[in-house]
Order: C-alpha cells, then structure tokens, then sequence
C-alpha cells in the first residue's frame, strides 16, 4: 500500500499516519466528511496501456452537535465529576469536576459498607474546572466509591486502587 492521506471536510489534515484523531472541539457544530485515501501501489502485471487509478477511499460522516471539552463528561452549566484517572489506579490519580460559581468542596473516598476512608480535599473552590491530583499509596487494592459534595449536589463515582 501506499501513502495514507486523511481529509476532513475534503482538506489534507495528515498524510502517512494510520490513525486520525480530530476533536469535537475542532470541529465545531454540524456535519462533517473524514476520508482516508490509499493509493494500492502494489506491482501487478497488466496491459501498458490500461493502468487504473487503485485508490481506496472509506468515508465516514460525523456529526457534532455541540463542541466539547477535552474532558466529554465536564458540563458547563451545573456541578460536574469525571471519572478519575487513571483508573484503576496503582499510585497517583487525578479528579476533575467542574464549578458553575465559587463554591466550598468536599471530595471523600468510602468503601463499600459507606465508611469514609480517606478525604481528598475540603475547601473552597474558584468556578470553572478543577483538577486535584492524589495519592493512593495507603488504599489497600479494591473497590471504593468517591463523592463530590457541593452544597446540596453529591456526586458519587467508583475508584478501584491496584497493587
């Protein structure tokens, strides 16, 4: 096979890679045409006279209805938690929840019978997105469960630390 050309909304984006990854984001609302093109440059044994053009194209139709953030689950009009990562985690993990205004935060990890077993934070928080990175070197390996609590908004996720 040949070179790999990968357009979007029929312009050049990348040439050779065999993957292609485009966020929503830069997309931007509405529909949208990826193509790949091959040129298959395999030698075969044919008249002179009659060489046909042996690109293979494969379009897929994407449709955004709205952009994104680099985090899918973070929503900008109300509290919001992704799911930590990485996770299932072996050392370090990061949360990120987002805050539609200045507001006082409790982020808790519970095991399953519901017993807090570790606070990862407590305190207040600018509006917008938020990022705290923890250790979870003292969690023995299973299944917890962490909460977000903002004012009357709780939300809960599952954690699984690994050793």
């Amino acid at each position: 096979m040949g070179p790999r050309k990968w357009f979007v909304d029929g312009t050049l984006v990348n040439t050779g890679d065999k993957e292609l990854t485009v966020s929503a984001a830069e997309l931007g609302t509405g529909e949208h045409t990826v193509e790949l093109r091959v040129k298959d440059e395999t030698p075969f044994v044919r008249s002179p006279i009659i060489l046909p053009d042996l690109t293979k194209t494969r379009t897929w139709r994407v449709t955004v209805s709205q952009p994104l953030s680099s985090r899918a689950e973070l929503a900008t009009d109300k509290v919001s938690l992704a799911q930590n990562y990485p996770n299932p985690v072996y050392a370090n993990t990061t949360f990120t929840f987002n805050l539609i205004k200045p507001a006082a935060v409790r982020l808790t990890v519970h095991d399953l019978v519901g017993r807090e077993v570790a606070t990862v934070v407590a305190g207040t928080f600018a509006r917008g997105r938020q990022e705290i990175k923890w250790q979870a070197l003292n969690l023995p390996a299973g299944l917890y469960l962490y909460r977000l609590q903002v004012g009357s908004t709780s939300i809960t996720k599952r954690l699984i630390p690994q050793r």
